[in-house]
């Protein structure tokens, strides 16, 4: 029990030195900008870190029912949290929606499916990262890091190429469009705000489609939930990346992390 208690002590310092840390990068993050502090913001910050403390044995006591040792289930940052929250409400309707069409829609929807998910893992390892800095092995992990998106933006954009001419092409195009959203991740500051866009241009062909088809069809729908993906998005990011995504301070170096998580 005392092995137990100090080591939550313990844990708890570090947090409270990562909260002392986070503070001091929102605090010069706003006063770059001109900005006011976020107090709400503020508060998340806090309350990611500060996250209950565990209580369970430490890992070198945790065994499985087959005397193995197991590693303990990983505390996620609140941030990540949400945007799990958010990939199950509002993503993954519109891949079931998507299925129900099915073809090259279904296709092309599940590898945006793939980008959001990949967006997850990125996440993750940004929680655990120092910012990179100005040199060549940095900015080359983090191209690394960024490159799953792009390779969906990529294919999205071929089925999109492929099927020119073809009945599906409005509903394909209204996902191509739109899928440069995912891209907010680069967005310094209120990326929000390139959600708000990127719903404009998925709107172009979307409303095409809502003329095609009567209100309440299969398709009418999949065209309501794809836009409530971004109105949704734009809730996320205001809520959790208001000044753009946070790296930590206190965090190892992106590819060491790369390493060990993406491996």
């Amino acid at each position: 029990m005392a092995v137990n208690s100090l080591h939550n002590i313990a844990t708890l310092i570090k947090r409270l030195e990562a909260v002392a840390s986070r503070l001091e990068d929102i605090a010069s993050s706003r006063a770059s900008l001109g900005l006011h502090p976020d107090d709400g913001h503020i508060v998340r910050e806090i309350a990611t870190v500060l996250a209950p403390v565990s209580t369970d044995p430490p890992e070198s006591q945790r065994q499985s029912s087959q005397g193995a040792l197991t590693r303990p289930p990983e505390d996620l940052p609140v941030d990540v949290t949400l945007f799990d929250t958010f990939v199950k409400t509002t993503i993954d309707p519109f891949l079931e929606l998507s299925q129900k069409i099915g073809g090259v829609v279904a296709e092309q929807a599940t590898i945006l499916g793939k980008g959001f998910r990949a967006q997850r893992r990125i996440l993750v390892v940004i929680s655990k990262t120092k910012k990179p800095h100005g040199n060549k092995k940095a900015e080359k992990a983090y191209r690394n890091l960024l490159q799953p998106i792009e390779d969906v933006v990529s294919s999205i954009r071929r089925i999109q190429e492929e099927n020119r001419g073809r009945p599906a092409f409005n509903m394909l195009s209204t996902i191509a469009d739109g899928s440069f959203v995912l891209t907010w991740m680069t967005v310094e500051s209120r990326p929000w705000i390139h959600a708000e866009e990127s719903l404009i241009m998925a709107q172009f062909f979307g409303n095409k489609v809502l003329k095609e088809h009567p209100k309440g069809s299969l398709e009418a729908r999949w065209v309501e939930t794809y836009y409530s993906l971004f109105t949704e998005l734009v809730t996320f990011l205001r809520q959790a990346y208001p000044y753009g995504i946070m790296w930590n301070s206190q965090g190892d170096t992106l590819g060491n992390v790369m390493a060990r998580d993406l491996a």
